[in-house]
């Protein structure tokens, strides 16, 4: 029995220190904290960019449809925010691209696994 008990233990401790992903798993953790906060707080920053990039795209008749998209667009960024920090303690990478609402301004924000 005690055989036994020190084979799983000499198990468990190897496969704990032979593991890579736990090196990162702090930092994973910290930064989807990061990520969840800001996409929640500045979500509505997507106004401005979205009005934006229509109205440069298309002209200034489209200010409104750039309001519109970005009324859906930082909604979208708000939920996906709070879901990050919801789910923080599970490291994934970022639902919404760009992860954040000041990276890459002319694109467009898109949604789901890149």
């Amino acid at each position: 029995m005690k055989t036994l008990q020190k084979v799983l233990m000499a198990a468990t401790i190897a496969a704990a220190v032979s593991t890579p992903a736990h090196a990162s798993y702090p930092g994973d953790v910290a930064e989807k904290v990061v990520r969840g906060f800001t996409n929640a707080t500045l979500g509505w920053a997507e106004l401005g960019k979205n009005i934006c990039n229509e109205a440069t795209a298309n002209g200034p008749l489209y200010i409104p449809i750039g309001f519109m998209k970005g009324a859906a667009h930082g909604a979208g960024r708000s939920v996906i925010g709070i879901i990050d920090l919801s789910t923080a303690l599970i490291p994934s990478e970022s639902m919404v691209h760009p992860a954040h609402v000041w990276e890459d301004m002319s694109t467009e924000t898109s949604y789901g696994a890149q």
